[in-house]
Parts: structure tokens; sequence; C-alpha cells
């Protein structure tokens, strides 16, 4: 039975391992920074573009992106 759980602990250790590599390898862990960034951006401008026209819509993200980068 002793033999069992240290092969049972050995490979949950081996599996914990390989998914702290792959974490590391795929940069995962990294979304939250830029999910924090858009919600804050959004608290900041709300969730909608105010203009009609795709120049317009672009302007205005445009002008909104340089104002949230002197503001952080």
């Amino acid at each position: 039975m002793w033999k069992k759980s240290k092969i049972i602990r050995a490979t949950k250790e081996k599996r914990f391992c390989e998914s702290i590599a792959w974490a590391r390898e795929v940069g995962f862990g990294r979304r939250w920074a830029v999910e924090t960034a858009i919600v804050s951006f959004k608290a900041l401008f709300g969730e909608y573009v105010a203009a009609r026209t795709l120049e317009a819509a672009q302007w205005e993200v445009g002008l909104k992106v340089a104002v949230y980068n002197q503001l952080c």
C-alpha cells in the first residue's frame, strides 16, 4: 500500500511540474494584466464608440488611447 501511494504522489508531482513548464512556455498568467488594462480603459471611457463612420471611430479610439496612455 505504501509503495502505491508513493507512485501516485510521484505522478502528481510530475504532472504539476509539467503544468508549470507549460504555463511558462505559453505565457499563461500574463493575460490578467491585459484584461485589467481593458477593464480600466472601459471604466474610464465607456464600452462604446460614439462615432458613426469608420474614420471617426478610429480617430476617437486613437484619441482615447492617447489620453489613457498619458494617465498611466
